[in-house]
């Protein structure tokens, strides 16, 4: 399996390094790169306890996800992902200089 990330995943991961995101405000799809990102370790799940309370009286803590927090491979793919992206950009960005530089040049000597 690839650990690499997308573009989404990556900033869901930003997000959830930044502050905590409540995942009852997250969309559909959102909810499933979390999950996408928890199988492959880089998110852990941070566990609340909600106290119900049972029709005889009887009280039960319910462990809910309430939100998630970055693991330390989490952080390492937020990394891994902003290498790649500027490893990428820099020769494609030099490139087109060079040709905006070498048009110039054409048409200066002509």
């Amino acid at each position: 399996m690839s650990d690499d990330i997308s573009r989404n995943q990556y900033r869901l991961l930003k997000k959830f390094c930044k502050s905590n995101v409540f995942i009852t405000s997250m969309s559909k799809e959102q909810a499933d790169d979390c999950q996408h990102l928890l199988d492959l370790g880089f998110l852990e799940p941070l566990i609340e306890y909600n106290d119900y309370i049972f029709s005889n009286g009887e009280h039960h803590p319910s462990p809910d996800v309430a939100s998630y927090a970055t693991t330390a491979a989490g952080r390492a793919a937020i990394y891994s992902f902003k290498a790649t992206f500027y490893k990428w950009w820099i020769p494609v960005i030099i490139s087109i200089a060079s040709l905006i530089v070498s048009i110039i040049a054409l048409l200066i000597k002509i």
